[in-house]
């Protein structure tokens, strides 16, 4: 039989029919079971088990069984419990099953089953059944009548009706799936066999996953064990043998020969030893892939992506979703897959499992989708399959799955040869519809990709030009160069780049332009080059001012990457710090003011100091000139001065000052004292300001207790034992109580 007539016929779940087109041996396993049953006397009764996990291969052993069955002339019933919902229906569905199979075999015409149900109030339930065949009708009665107690005298009867028919066959009963069948039915279905329909010259062949089954037994039961309890009840079963590694790689050629032509079928053969080793798993996920590439990931070119990367991304994201979602959001795991070929493998603190491996340990055994073994065998693939440069960041590819509609290098390529035939007006235009469009489709990440292609490019454009070695061949770079500048300034002329909540420019676009910017700005070799390097500063400085409302974001990337772990890239950017200072400066005086902003908020000052962040560190806890000078400190007097009459003012500057107190003397349990903030706080009339808002209302006796532990220590350890520097109101002490004393007298008193 043809293997893609044979898959277009019956699905990509379908078990194979006949041996020709078996790739695992399953032919000879089930051949073998077989000759086992033929060798057997025809008068034993049996039941055998066919043992495997979900997608193993149990239902295409049970259908070479099959095979055998019908080429030795033996009449064979099929019957599927798991599509019945209530006993009845099952019981029903196995007569119409057995009655089925031995029509076809006595070549009878098939008609119509009709049954008529009924249900006595005394107690039995009675069926009337019509069958084909009197071997359906008898069997039928012999399901029903045990209620009836007639038990015995019925099986006489379907005996002596089986020896009459069968000659010298047997019947052939195969019960597949029955531990997908609900745990009533599956439970029952094995008592009918072990009690009721035992009978000789009838074979049962039952596929089963031991584990789910045995689960579903022991719910039912309470029996501790349940495969003790389908011992008693299967005479033989067979377990499904592993393939050799042969066998596996025949039966992966011929299912990746099948996908569509646009899967990267090298690159699945290169992630060989991670796929499952599963035959339905294996085959789901390369449709998965399939049906990807056919829904959005053909639009990416064949040189765009790192398909392996990708392909590993998607077998995770297939077998334990919410797993790589965790991942994907773990910083230094993300860091660890860019950057591990420079950092090495460091052992953590019990010297058996590498950071990596733990952190990812925890992760996988929380969401229990996967084994933490097959996590790791993907991600350690994964972060072996990561190559020095990738064609895209990790997080991208993290980025392709949550967002399909991401812009590919083609139709970035078409959307800027649109833009090339236009004047300036125009093209501001052009990119207004492109982004209104995008906006309106939900597809905003496409106006984020358009973005940062702009600087991918650019980046490619001068590494081109750096090789190059005359002049006349620089030109069309230069040309280029500019003209993707020109895209630069007219995008950022568009405000709705910036609005909202959520702007399309945001701090991960900036980032993408600034590490370019700061990568290639010392790269003037030629006038050309510095007429490139001055519009850039031009583009950066003109950006600044678009982006005050992000000003926190926006820092937070400046002051990160002037910290950056790779020492190049760290001195670049603190160097380009410098030339980019006036728009530093502007963004910064942003932040000062929309820090003030959040004392009039509720909770403002909370939530900005709930997470460590450099620049808020940096303006709230040391002289940052920024945050002190004149005309802030003005603004924050008379700040002070609200709080008299706004409660919210008050408790956003206790929520400051406690967060001060704590830096400067709590910390120092754990990290030596802020000498920055300690410094800060011996600045008398700053100090004045802050303590004069914290006090200007009496507070709660909670609130003193927590606060006057804080203010001893930093009349201790910062303002030399001086108490007039931190005074307090009358109202303070009476409220304090004779708490005042256990605290003064014990500087180891805890509230």
């Amino acid at each position: 039989m043809d293997t893609k007539k044979q898959s277009k016929e019956t699905g990509i779940d379908a078990a194979l029919e006949t041996p020709e087109c078996d790739s695992l041996d399953r032919a000879v396993f089930a051949e073998r079971i077989f000759k086992i049953i033929d060798g057997t006397s025809q008068d034993t009764k049996m039941t055998i088990g066919i043992y495997g996990a979900w997608g193993s291969g149990k239902t295409t052993v049970m259908n070479f069984i099959k095979y055998c069955c019908k080429e030795a002339g033996h009449p064979v019933a099929v019957y599927n419990p798991w599509q019945f919902h209530n006993r009845e229906n099952a019981w029903k569905g196995f007569v119409s099953s057995v009655d089925k199979g031995i029509a076809q075999w006595q070549e009878k015409k098939i008609g119509t089953l009709k049954r008529q149900d009924a249900v006595k109030k005394a107690s039995a339930k009675v069926r009337e059944v019509t069958e084909i065949t009197t071997v359906g009708k008898v069997i039928g009665d012999l399901v029903l009548k045990p209620l009836e107690g007639l038990l015995e005298q019925t099986k006489h009867k379907v005996q002596e009706e089986l020896d009459k028919i069968l000659d010298d066959k047997r019947l052939f009963v195969f019960i597949d799936d029955l531990d997908r069948a609900e745990p009533d039915i599956l439970y029952d279905h094995l008592m009918l066999l072990n009690e009721i329909v035992d009978l000789n010259r009838c074979v049962y062949i039952i596929g089963l996953d031991t584990e789910v089954a045995s689960q579903i037994i022991e719910n039912k039961t309470g029996i501790k064990e349940g495969k003790k309890f389908l011992e008693k009840i299967i005479n033989w079963h067979f377990n499904l043998p592993e393939p050799t590694d042969f066998d596996w790689q025949e039966f992966f050629e011929r299912e990746i020969e099948k996908a569509d032509s646009n899967v990267k079928k090298e690159s699945l053969r290169a992630i060989f030893v991670c796929l499952p080793r599963n035959p339905r798993k294996l085959k789901y996920f390369l449709r998965y892939i399939e049906g990807l590439h056919k829904s959005f990931l053909s639009r990416f070119g064949d040189d765009e992506l790192d398909w392996k990367v990708l392909y590993l991304i998607l077998l995770l994201n297939f077998e334990a979703p919410k797993t790589l979602k965790k991942i994907s959001a773990y910083k230094h795991l993300v860091s660890d897959l860019e950057t591990y070929l420079f950092a090495g493998e460091e052992k953590t603190a019990d010297g058996q499992l590498t950071a990596w491996q733990k952190t990812l340990r925890e992760i996988s055994e929380k969401e229990a989708e996967q084994t933490p073994e097959r996590v790791e065998l993907i991600y350690r693939e994964l972060r072996n399959a990561i190559e020095l440069e990738l064609k895209k960041e990790i997080k991208e590819y993290f980025l392709i799955l949550e967002n399909p509609e991401l812009l590919t290098w083609k139709e970035y390529a078409a959307l800027k040869q649109r833009l090339r035939l236009l004047e300036r007006e125009k093209i501001k235009n052009e990119l207004t519809n492109f982004i209104n469009d995008s906006n309106n489709k939900k597809h905003i990440e496409r106006v984020r990709e358009f973005l940062k292609k702009l600087f991918e490019e650019r980046h490619n454009l001068l590494m081109l030009e750096r090789d190059v070695e005359i002049d006349e061949e620089r030109t069309p770079i230069f040309d280029e160069a500019m003209f993707l500048l020109d895209i630069c300034f007219a995008s950022i002329e568009i405000e709705g780049l910036f609005q909202g909540n959520n702007p399309i420019f945001n701090d991960k676009v900036f980032e993408s332009w600034y590490k370019s910017l700061a990568k290639w700005f010392k790269y003037k070799s030629t006038p050309q080059d510095e007429l490139i390097r001055g519009r850039e500063i031009e583009l950066l400085n003109a950006l600044a001012s678009k982006l005050k409302r992000q000003a926190l974001p926006i820092l937070s990337v400046i002051y990160n990457h002037s910290h950056a772990s790779d020492p190049d890239l760290r001195n670049e950017l603190r160097e380009f710090r410098q030339i980019y200072k006036d728009a530093q400066d502007e963004l910064e005086t942003a932040l000062a003011e929309q820090i003030l902003d959040k004392f009039r908020e509720p909770e403002g000052i909370v939530i900005l100091t709930s997470k460590y962040n450099k620049p808020i560190a940096s303006f709230l806890f040391s002289e940052h000139p920024a945050f002190h000078n004149e005309k802030i400190f003005c603004r924050l007097k008379k700040l002070a001065c609200e709080a008299k009459s706004d409660i919210r003012i008050q408790k956003n500057f206790i929520a400051y000052v406690k967060k001060l107190f704590y830096e400067a003397v709590d910390k120092k349990e754990l990290f030596p004292i802020s000498e920055a903030t300690v410094k800060l706080l011996k600045k008398q009339d700053f100090l004045d300001v802050l303590w004069s808002a914290v006090t200007v209302n009496p507070l709660t006796r909670l609130t003193i207790y927590s606060l006057e532990e804080q203010r001893q220590k930093v009349i201790r350890e910062v303002l030399d034992n001086d108490e007039t520097r931190l005074s307090v109101p009358s109202w303070w002490f009476e409220l304090l109580g004779d708490w005042k004393d256990k605290i003064g007298h014990n500087p180891q008193f805890k509230i």
